[in-house]
């Protein structure tokens, strides 16, 4: 058993490494309509907890995903969309379905007034969250080979950016730590499981308030919290 568990150990040290690239990312260069970051961050305890209310979709949480709340708190959003981002069963769905799922709580970013750039800035944050954010299509593969889930929960505390030109449009940029949880088969015949945790630090920005993209089907109503991009590294 102990032998099992020290090749696991191993593993999951490579694994960590795999992790730092997943979830940081290269740096990013600073596109048009980035936070300004000169800001100053504020720190706000969290009082929400787990998200409770209306949700998009309650059946996703059946996959192993995290449910989309429907609400116009930014943090509760921001806390939510940063455990979507790192929450999944490979038992239960495939990374491209997971991915494409993620891809349903984005909108339109109106920081552009173009509708040309708009679009274009979507499509760029969507190609940003494939890329650069979720966890790769190898990382991916090594979990699913063994069985592999991911559960994250955001930390108690949270900051978010002071952009008073980014706040009168309703959106907000948000960081936590998120606290990855892995599980996965401690053997090649899956008689055993072994758990183990990862810290990370992750940014994500949220549009509340203001007109927003909704998902069909759901009962969102423009103005409720979607998200606008995920960060390749902390911002603030």
């Amino acid at each position: 058993m102990w032998a099992l568990v020290g090749a696991a150990v191993l593993a999951f040290a490579i694994l960590a490494i795999v992790l730092s690239v997943w979830l940081a990312g290269p740096a990013d260069p600073s596109p048009t309509g980035t936070p300004d970051p000169s800001a100053s961050s504020s720190s706000t305890p969290s009082t929400s907890g787990d998200a409770e209310g209306p949700v998009v979709d309650e059946s996703v949480s059946e996959r192993g995903w995290r449910v989309e709340p429907i609400t116009q708190d930014p943090e509760v959003y921001a806390r939510a969309a940063l455990e979507a981002a790192s929450t999944f069963d490979t038992r239960e769905s495939t990374r491209a379905e997971w991915v494409e799922w993620l891809s349903t709580w984005f909108t339109t970013p109106t920081q552009y007034t173009d509708p040309t750039e708009q679009d274009d800035a979507k499509r760029g944050f969507l190609a940003e969250l494939r890329s650069h954010v979720v966890v790769p299509a190898e990382a991916w593969d090594a979990l699913a080979r063994e069985n592999g889930t991911v559960v994250a929960n955001t930390d108690e505390d949270m900051t978010f950016l002071d952009d008073a030109e980014f706040e009168a449009l309703g959106i907000h940029t948000a960081t936590a730590d998120v606290v990855l949880t892995f599980n996965r088969d401690a053997d090649a015949e899956g008689t055993d499981r072994v758990s183990y945790d990862e810290r990370v630090r992750v940014s994500v920005q949220v549009m509340c308030g203001a007109p927003t993209d909704t998902t069909p089907g759901s009962a969102q109503r423009s103005g409720d919290c979607k998200v606008v991009r995920f960060f390749t590294e902390p911002v603030g």
